[in-house]
């Protein structure tokens, strides 16, 4: 900096000793695309004036205002100007990157790169505009920015000290941006960016919008592209004879909203080439729709890698992408996107292929949707929105659908970060029949094990007023409820458990029952009350390891309270299987994942599970880590090295999932089998 300040002091005495008019101060870094700028400047008239020059973001050479500790200040003024909403020449604190200065006014040999000729700001650090402005303010000179044409742009300051790529990025995209303001602009082509053997690039384009066509075939030119221009389907132009021709029915009252004109003509767009694809019999094939310029598309093509390039060229065709002979194993095995969140970082992590699935569909789904409708029964599957809804609700390999129903309402009075589970303080009152509804229901589908869960139903505020506060409580929150009783849980709803599980072992002897549980605040009565209902399975979630509880779940959910749970319920009855579950990808490290599993075996947990957590909603604590199959795979020979009697581990696996159940359903019978025979 010190070399730099150097140079622009001896360049600005030069310029004063051979009596020049003026002189521009030009740095390298900026692109002058306007040939009459040094016009426009001169023609202002101003002792200090320079041009807006702009860069891939917000950011340009100048600042709408200066701190007291001399740092960048941002104005309203600032984004008027830089987004061109306010057009002139305006008065700023500070102008670098391209200065013109009018030596023949008196006052501008006052002006100054260097710090020693500043008066009043001894403090102010030794950069050369900040000192510039500086000595043009204690000098009363103003510095002045025009924008009132395009003149060029900028390169932003790579955090590292020599960043080529960074720079290149940058300059890809500003040649777009001039791409778009100026038809005429001379380009480079580029050779070999197409190394992907493709049988076809499409460009999808509304005829009626003609500019944004020439701008992407001049960019596709520029990189030596050869693609192939469609017209989109106007949904303008649509009407219903038409359609009627293309027998395509228009969709009211869909899941979504009605279907629009507008959604079927992007429909038809495609559905145009994929006719032409099949016809062709191609299997490599890229589509490009010309919504927005996409400003990186070229530097993305300069820059992937080789290895990318020969994976493209190499990998799957469309006939094997849809026959499905590509193996999941294959595609994590080969992922190289990112699956970690480093501290700072702020995007989201990209759902990897491992825990895609499909849309939930079939005759049995939909049959046991309208069931659980029409007996007004929550599923846990629907509340938490678990990606194995469809392989449980669907049936697979022979077996029923299964479900896990959900007790005591859809509305949770606990509101951890990662359940997607309605909250609220006051939740609706106990549905009295619930208990029956539900064994009736599960006796109707003829299954052989069953999950009950429930959502968390503590103390509600209004048992805590006095008599008379209650009545008014009652009048104003709840006037067409009789028994207040229903609202008033000081069991956490244990005993509401307690008699489901009796009223489906009342209709179902042989069938086996796990329940999945609240923590009932740690009550040893109300544990023991569901441990010895007659269950089979007492299950309870620890979620994830000690140190980060206070970060994942509600603060009333304690990590040693869950594990003093799983305890209770061993010790009230022997016989029956403790179970909880673990999810990973929270932050966790491996040492912390080690120390849960020991402390679940010494507190006598039988069965363990661990899955991936998945961000439900934006509103959600996000994913830090998606963990790998094969790092699953070894969380599981842990465990069963521990000596849980069951451990499932899996990225999709969930503490009431198919293949667990159909395994503890196994395990149950061929104990209480051996049972009855020593009997």
């Amino acid at each position: 900096m010190s070399h730099l300040i150097h140079l622009k002091e001896e360049g600005l005495k030069e310029a004063t000793k051979i009596n020049a008019d003026f002189v521009w101060f030009i740095d390298a870094d900026t692109f002058h695309t306007n040939p009459y700028v040094l016009r426009h400047l001169i023609k202002q008239n101003k002792t200090v004036i320079a041009p807006l020059l702009k860069s891939t973001k917000l950011f340009s050479n100048f600042w709408g205002g200066m701190k007291s500790n001399y740092y960048y200040e941002r104005t309203d003024e600032y984004m008027d100007i830089v987004l061109d909403k306010k057009r002139g020449v305006f008065s700023v604190p500070l102008v670098s990157g391209s200065v013109l200065i009018n030596l023949r006014h008196p006052n501008s040999k006052k002006l100054s790169f260097q710090r020693q000729k500043l008066m009043f700001h001894p403090n102010s650090p030794d950069v050369d505009m900040i000192n510039f402005a500086l000595t043009a303010k204690e000098n009363n000179i103003q510095l002045h920015v025009i924008n009132r044409h395009e003149y060029g742009y900028m390169l932003l300051i790579s955090e590292s000290e020599l960043d080529v790529k960074f720079d290149m990025d940058q300059i890809e995209q500003l040649n777009l941006t001039q791409i778009q303001i100026k038809k005429n602009v001379p380009e480079e082509t580029r050779s070999d960016l197409n190394p992907f053997n493709l049988d076809k690039i499409y460009c999808i384009n509304l005829l009626r919008r003609p500019d944004r066509r020439e701008k992407m075939k001049k960019r596709f030119e520029s990189i030596n592209l050869n693609v192939t221009f469609v017209n989109a389907v106007d949904w303008r132009d649509l009407n219903e004879t038409f359609l009627k021709s293309l027998d395509v029915r228009v969709l009211k009252n869909y899941d979504r909203g009605d279907v629009t004109f507008g959604v079927i003509a992007n429909f038809l767009s495609h559905y145009f080439i994929w006719k032409e694809i099949i016809e062709h019999e191609y299997d490599k094939i890229l589509f490009q729709e010309v919504i927005l310029t996409p400003f990186k598309y070229n530097q993305s093509l300069r820059f992937i890698s080789k290895k990318t390039k020969e994976k493209i060229s190499n990998g799957p065709s469309l006939t094997q992408f849809i026959t499905g002979e590509v193996t999941n194993e294959t595609s994590w095995k080969e992922y190289e996107g990112k699956l970690k969140r480093e501290k700072g970082d702020r995007e989201r992590l990209r759902l990897p292929p491992w825990l895609k699935r499909e849309i939930p569909k079939g005759a049995n789904y939909h049959k046991l949707k309208s069931d659980l409708r029409g007996l007004n029964l929550h599923t846990v599957c629907e509340e938490a929105k678990c990606p194995n809804i469809g392989e449980c609700w669907g049936g697979n390999d022979g077996n029923v659908s299964t479900a896990t129903i959900m007790l005591m309402g859809d509305t949770c009075t606990r509101g951890c970060r990662f359940c997607s589970v309605k909250t609220a303080r006051n939740p609706p009152p106990l549905d009295p029949q619930e208990p029956i509804n539900t064994a009736a229901a599960v006796a109707e589908w003829g299954l052989g094990y069953v999950v009950l869960t429930s959502v968390d139903r503590d103390v509600l505020l209004c048992t805590t007023l006095r008599a008379h506060d209650f009545t008014l409580y009652h009048d104003k929150f709840y006037p067409n409820i009789v028994d207040m009783r229903s609202l008033y849980l000081p069991d956490g709803g244990s005993a509401h458990f307690a008699e489901t599980v009796k009223e489906l072992k009342l209709r179902k002897p042989d069938i086996l029952v796990e329940c999945l549980t609240p923590d009932f605040s740690g009550k040893e009565e109300c544990i023991r009350q569901v441990a010895t209902s007659g269950l089979d399975v007492f299950a309870h979630n620890v979620e994830t390891v000690e140190d980060l509880t206070w970060l994942v779940r509600d603060p009333r959910a304690k990590y040693r309270q869950s594990l003093h749970v799983l305890e209770i319920a061993k010790k009230s009855q022997e016989d029956i299987l403790t179970k909880t579950s673990i999810m990973l990808g929270v932050g966790e490290a491996d040492e912390q994942i080690m120390q849960t599993l020991k402390d679940l075996r010494l507190g006598g947990v039988d069965c363990v599970t661990l899955g991936q957590y998945m961000q439900p909603t934006k509103r959600h604590m996000r994913v830090v880590e998606y963990v790998t199959p094969d790092k699953f795979q070894y969380w599981e020979k842990v465990g069963n090295d521990l000596g849980f009697v069951y451990t499932a581990s899996g990225p999709l696996v969930r503490s009431s999932y198919r293949a667990g159940e159909l395994f503890l359903k196994s395990y149950l019978q061929q104990r209480n089998k051996l049972q009855n025979n020593s009997d």
